[in-house]
């Protein structure tokens, strides 16, 4: 219920920028940072219908000095609001604000926001007019599709690593075909369910698989290795509009969630676990493998012959 029109200077931003920059201006993407406070279906109900536009402009005169690409970004950003623009204003214009500044890497850009809203019966949709009523509508039916049918929904997760001697958290190395991050489909259940899930997979795989990783883990990790995993609801961010995300079976979804992380979106989850309770989970599937070879080792082959008389 949106329109978004960004007004930039000519040769400022190339066209990947002006998309990553459209990507941050997308309905669901300005209210993710509203958290639990937005229902999913509203959310989902409100990007589809949010339309984002980047224009560069060839002439632009400000304080009555014409501007060219060496003075840096300007923007405008006009946002039509439907009915609510009063009610939205000083979110949108905090919101949108702040994520011009994280794409720049400038806590104060030069932006100016007008929030514009539109008079009652002047919002078409479907080829006829709708008022408060009508969208109010559209929102109920939207809040109970998404509780009926709890769509299944894409997370891209990473793993990383500190320990004490580190400031920064890195993404975890493979160990063979034990890999740390990637893109999981068709998932339910929130990101923090998904983040605690991924790691206790990966930890299985590690006992499994390479079993030389899990014994440093275990024993020789003489800084306390702290964990994370960081998880996107990739339909929230709104960054598969700009990079969609690669088939399944690709190897390039392994670097997707390098790429949001490279590109400073937020994670919908951030799931910290210590060392202490990581090494107690190894400890725990090592001792449960080890009883399940005993009980295969020990297992007859062909079956037990019956007694003899």
């Amino acid at each position: 219920m949106l329109f978004v029109e960004l007004l930039v200077p000519k040769g400022v931003f190339d066209e990947r920028e002006r998309r990553r920059l459209a990507g941050r201006l997308t309905g669901a993407h300005l209210l993710a940072a509203a958290g639990g406070s937005a229902d999913p279906g509203v959310v989902e109900l409100l990007n589809e219908l949010t339309h984002v536009v980047v224009r560069e402009e060839e002439v632009w005169n400000a304080g009555g000095h014409l501007l060219d690409a060496a003075q840096g970004p300007r923007y405008i950003v006009n946002v039509i609001a439907g009915m609510w623009g009063t009610e939205m204003s000083d979110y949108l214009i905090s919101r949108i604000t702040s994520e011009l500044g994280e794409a720049e890497g400038n806590p104060e850009p030069q932006a100016v926001v007008h929030v514009i809203s539109l008079p009652e019966g002047a919002y078409g949709l479907y080829g006829r007019a709708h008022g408060p009523s009508d969208v109010r509508q559209l929102m109920d039916r939207a809040v109970r599709s998404a509780r009926g049918e709890a769509r299944a929904r894409p997370y891209a997760f990473v793993i990383e690593t500190k320990d004490s001697q580190e400031r920064r958290w890195s993404w975890i190395v493979d160990f063979g075909d034990v890999v740390g991050r990637g893109v999981t489909d068709e998932l339910r259940g929130s990101p923090e369910d998904f983040a605690r899930a991924a790691l206790d997979s990966y930890l299985n795989r590690l006992v499994e698989r390479a079993p030389g990783a899990a014994e440093f883990f275990l024993h020789e990790d003489e800084h306390d290795t702290q964990w994370r995993v960081q998880v996107w609801d990739i339909r929230a961010t709104g960054y598969d509009q700009i990079c969609g995300v690669p088939p399944i079976g690709d190897l390039a979804r392994r670097q997707y969630p390098l790429t949001l992380r490279s590109e400073r979106i937020a994670p919908q989850a951030i799931v910290t676990v210590s060392g202490e309770v990581v090494r107690n989970t190894l400890r725990a599937k090592h001792a449960a493998q080890q009883r399940a070879r005993r009980v295969m080792t020990c297992k007859p082959v062909g079956g037990a012959a019956g007694p003899s008389h």
